[in-house]
């Protein structure tokens, strides 16, 4: 997950572009402007990982699958790009941080 941008593009396609050309960019782009008009930004952008008031709202999707998969803040949209959307490796970090807290 990346932090979609006003211009319709992600942080990861911004990345990309050098390696995979102008055409991956374009078509992302239409992806993402395709997912916004389907599923509009909540009105209360309230993310649906955390439940907080997000001051700004990503629409996160699979890069893989083009999927939309929800709204989150910008807090949980980069914790799941770290950790390439790996489940388990979140999973892990919550642990860590259970056990680890005072």
């Amino acid at each position: 997950m990346y932090t979609i941008i006003s211009r319709n593009q992600c942080n990861f396609c911004d990345q990309a572009k050098a390696l995979l050309g102008a055409a991956c960019q374009k078509e992302h782009s239409r992806t993402v402007s395709t997912l916004k008009k389907m599923h509009p930004k909540p009105v209360d952008n309230v993310c649906e990982s955390c439940g907080d008031v997000a001051e700004k709202i990503c629409l996160d999707h699979s890069h893989k699958t083009g999927e939309f998969r929800g709204w989150l803040c910008e807090g949980c949209n980069h914790s799941a790009g770290k950790s390439n959307d790996d489940p388990v490796k979140l999973e892990k970090l919550a642990e860590y941080l259970r056990e680890r807290s005072s």
